[in-house]
């Protein structure tokens, strides 16, 4: 019996300490997109890397703004103020979702007795489910802040105007939106897309926003970019 009591006692400890390891992990990954990878990326340095740090930092974040929104905390979550309550909500948000992966990962585990061949069904079938469920979570992941952010559509429309000017008929005009140059965002992309649309060939481009996210710092980068963009009449922002 007491050594039943024990290896519980030894099994909590671990969980506990899976908690406060995921716990610290989030905060220093927090702490230096905060301080590091952020500026950097505003700065123009690295940011192929740096944006997808910056974009999955910012996932991780999710769960802290959302309760800070829920608990009244409006404006933008980088916000020095904001980021610091979402970063306090979110260290028990990790806390116990660490301790519950221990759990699953102590329960996943099988315990040899001796002269007793384990039965691993019910343990092979928590451990699969935990990998099956990382790997969900991992792949989720990797499409919201790797995949979709980084991909631009050309998407072409014809319109028939009644009693258009014969000198217009044939106009082209490309719409440019939603381009969000921010931290998980580089200038390359930018430039991609500007290459792309005077490949098109337009008459005259017609840009919507929004064109920068979160910073200031990326409006000059996104500017100068913009402005190679080679319609034959001209740009309406």
């Amino acid at each position: 019996m007491s050594s039943r009591r024990a290896e519980g006692k030894s099994a909590a400890t671990n969980r506990y300490r899976y908690g406060l390891l995921a716990a610290a992990a989030y905060l220093l990954y927090a702490v230096l997109m905060r301080v590091l990878w952020m500026p950097l990326h505003a700065a123009g340095v690295g940011q192929p890397v740096t944006g997808y740090l910056n974009g999955l930092g910012w996932v991780l974040q999710m769960p802290g703004a959302f309760a800070a929104r829920r608990l009244g905390v409006t404006g933008h979550p980088y916000l020095l103020g904001n980021w610091l309550v979402g970063l306090a909500l979110n260290v028990p948000v990790y806390f116990l979702l660490g301790v519950l992966c221990g759990a699953l990962w102590s329960r996943a585990r099988p315990r040899a007795e001796p002269g007793v061949t384990p039965v691993p069904s019910r343990r092979r079938f928590l451990k699969t489910s935990l990998r099956v469920v990382s790997g969900g979570a991992a792949a989720g992941l990797a499409y919201a802040f790797v995949a979709e952010p980084r991909w631009y559509t050309i998407t072409r429309r014809t319109f028939p105007v009644r009693d258009l000017p014969p000198a217009l008929e044939g106009l082209r005009l490309v719409q440019l939106t939603d381009i969000h140059h921010g931290p998980w965002l580089s200038l390359g992309y930018v430039r991609e897309v500007v290459q792309a649309c005077n490949a098109l060939r337009p008459d005259l481009v017609l840009l919507t926003g929004d064109y920068i996210l979160q910073s200031s710092a990326y409006a000059r980068p996104v500017v100068e970019e913009l402005a190679q963009l080679r319609p034959a009449i001209g740009t309406l922002a």
